[in-house]
């Protein structure tokens, strides 16, 4: 009967793992000089190696499920992360930018009464959704907000700094909204600052 003994093999892994990170950290964020940097990171991978490497003797005997399972995990994400920039690549590909787009459709599109808030992944296009909005009802709102919300590589934005509007004219607004990526995101909360 086999047993499953996966918890050497995953724990080395992922000290070997954090020894990796720590030299990215030293050497690409904290800027430590090279033979400080490399001094520590490796030694620390050198000890988790070795680790390592002795675990490797379970692989037959259940240390493959862990292999298995990080690596579907590592598939399904890189082909995520892969399929959203392909995705983010063709829309910019084929976008409009906003400011053409009111000076040269806004005026001619019947307008309703009323305030439409279009979220967008990008500062510079005209979200998709306003363009189906236009294309399959044939109609724009009195008042259009275009929203970016933005993430910093800081863990905080500053409230005061957290909202950046600009009025572009035939009733189109754009306005990005900076956050931390440690911070609450609100969107419904800053359209409300917004408006007042």
């Amino acid at each position: 009967m086999l047993r499953l003994r996966p918890y050497g093999i995953a724990v080395t892994g992922t000290m070997f793992i954090t020894a990796c990170m720590l030299g990215v950290l030293t050497f690409a964020v904290w800027k430590w000089p090279v033979w400080w940097a490399g001094l520590l990171t490796g030694g620390f991978l050198v000890i988790d190696g070795f680790y390592f490497a002795s675990k490797l003797t379970k692989v037959p005997d259940g240390g493959w499920f862990p292999l298995v399972v990080a690596g579907v995990v590592f598939l399904v994400l890189t082909t995520w992360g892969t399929g959203r920039r392909l995705v983010k690549a063709h829309l910019a590909e084929d976008a409009m930018s906003l400011e053409q787009f009111v000076r040269s459709s806004a005026s001619r599109i019947k307008r309703v009464a009323g305030t439409a808030v279009f979220l967008n992944s990008t500062q510079d296009g005209v979200p998709p959704a306003l363009l189906h909005n236009v294309k399959h009802n044939k109609i724009l709102h009195e008042r259009n907000v275009i929203t970016t919300v933005s993430i910093a590589k800081i863990p905080h934005v500053p409230v005061e700094e957290r909202l950046n509007q600009e009025a572009l004219g035939e009733g189109f607004h754009k306005i990005v909204l900076r956050y931390g990526f440690m911070d609450e995101i609100d969107v419904p909360e800053a359209m409300r600052t917004c408006a007042t």
